[in-house]
């Protein structure tokens, strides 16, 4: 099975299989029960949320039957001329039902002709048609357009909701992936479902083949969140053996070394609020709870220090390294030398220890 099966078998198919977006699907849920459902919708938001899937949904109980769903490719069918023939296709009812909803993909593909044309069209619709616009860039949607289209936002999803669908799906393959490595497929979504059930079908591949963990994390391109719990412990508890060997995860060897930093710096910036307060802890998107973990064994390692000082001295520490890593991003776009400035971290975050 290929990626694109996987995530094709386990699209949403009604409204109830969409997660993590109840904001969203409350108030569609609502319209569809009063009749009430706009001519004309906006979904914007993150990758992979949903987006496409609810249009598809209420195209569906608009109208069951195929002829009642156009999908529009917005690149291909958003010029000025294929929107002036769409203007006259919308006059023709569906062969079967009585809905014809139009599903434009990547809305902010369409033209600024073809938005101009498509204009009056969204203003007085036929009484048949609907206008579902999708797009991960609201900003490049004219005012025009929107001010006509009841707007959705739709946020990047939990950790825990992810998670939660790769483990059931996991379960209804019947396969056994080890933990950590489910945890990778999670990571690497970053807040998408659709990304994270391919990394997963990658997953099953290279684990069938009996590649590591490092392997499997170096094909998905990301540093992952074991990784980071190792580097970013070694930096707090100043161990440089440690921190020059989990520095090397973030060799352009095995990722792109921006990237990753970028993957640091939401990690650390989560650390930072869990340490405080581990109350929103569940809610953060970064894995910290094993690193949270070693952070407390270590607690009797500081005899010397009252419960408030260690933890404003672990605090500034972590601090430390978030202002780091926004300095390492910048060193790493000026140079085309990325080897020398990832060789160089465990020196550079060695020297924030003297004033520790």
């Amino acid at each position: 099975m290929s990626a694109s099966d996987l995530d094709l078998k386990y699209r949403p198919s009604s409204i109830s299989e969409l997660k993590g977006q109840d904001q969203v699907t409350k108030v569609i849920e609502q319209h569809l029960k009063d009749g009430t459902l706009p001519k004309s919708i906006l979904f914007y938001g993150p990758p992979g949320t949903g987006k496409t899937s609810l249009g598809r949904i209420i195209a569906h109980m608009s109208n069951p039957h195929g002829s009642g769903i156009v999908e529009k490719d917005s690149a291909i069918e958003g010029k000025v001329d294929m929107i002036r023939a769409l203007q006259m296709e919308v006059l023709h009812f569906p062969m079967e039902g009585e809905t014809k909803t139009y599903i434009f993909d990547e809305a902010h593909r369409i033209s600024a002709a073809g938005f101009d044309s498509l204009l009056k069209t969204i203003e007085e619709p036929p009484s048949h048609v609907r206008f579902i616009f999708v797009t991960t860039n609201r900003d490049q949607i004219p005012a025009t357009i929107q001010s006509r289209c009841e707007l959705h936002q739709f946020n990047r999803l939990k950790t825990d909701v992810v998670e939660s669908r790769i483990k059931e799906i996991v379960k209804l393959e019947k396969i056994k992936i080890p933990g950590p490595l489910l945890t990778l497929a999670v990571e690497a979504g970053d807040g998408s479902l659709r990304g994270a059930i391919i990394a997963l079908q990658k997953i099953i591949t290279l684990h069938n083949e009996d590649e590591t963990e490092l392997d499997i994390t170096k094909s998905l391109g990301i540093v992952g969140s074991k990784n980071l719990s190792s580097f970013v412990n070694a930096y707090l508890f100043q161990d440089y053996f440690s921190l020059r060997k989990s520095a090397k995860v973030f060799s352009p060897e095995i990722v792109d070394p921006i990237k990753a930093i970028h993957n640091l710096q939401q990690f650390v910036a989560d650390l930072r609020h869990g340490f405080a307060t581990e109350d929103i802890v569940p809610e953060l998107k970064s894995n910290i709870d094993d690193l949270l973990s070693l952070i407390h064994e270590q607690r009797a390692n500081f005899s010397q220090l009252s419960d408030k000082d260690y933890k404003r001295v672990i605090g500034d520490r972590i601090h430390k390294l978030w202002r780091k890593s926004l300095d390492l991003e910048v060193t790493l776009r000026k140079t085309s030398n990325k080897s020398t400035v990832v060789d160089m971290i465990p020196i550079e975050l060695a020297m924030l220890w003297r004033d520790a």
